[in-house]
């Protein structure tokens, strides 16, 4: 989940920016709830998409003794960018409303 800190530091859980829920089901695996008023602009999308990723490659190196911080980010972004070239259908949905 991430969100605005407040001028004090302190974190402002009531409006979050994103949230992302993972689902077991057929017909969807992830839900997604995106405040873009808070990001600005699409560029900034970019920045936070590669600090999710540089954080997640960060733990799976801390969470398995076989994968290093580099290998992850580099299946991170190999799938990623599978991904963005042919989307999976169906998998993600917005929690928008």
């Amino acid at each position: 989940m991430f969100w605005k800190k407040k001028q004090d530091g302190q974190l402002n859980i009531q409006d979050p920016m994103l949230v992302a829920v993972k689902e077991e089901s057929k017909e969807r695996t992830l839900a997604l709830h995106i405040d873009c008023e808070q990001l600005g602009m699409p560029g900034e999308a970019g920045v936070m998409l590669a600090d999710i990723a540089r954080e997640m490659a960060k733990s799976f190196d801390r969470t398995y003794a076989d994968v290093t911080e580099t290998e992850a980010l580099a299946e991170i972004t190999r799938v990623f960018d599978a991904e963005l070239r042919t989307p999976t259908e169906g998998r993600a949905h917005s929690m928008n409303q």
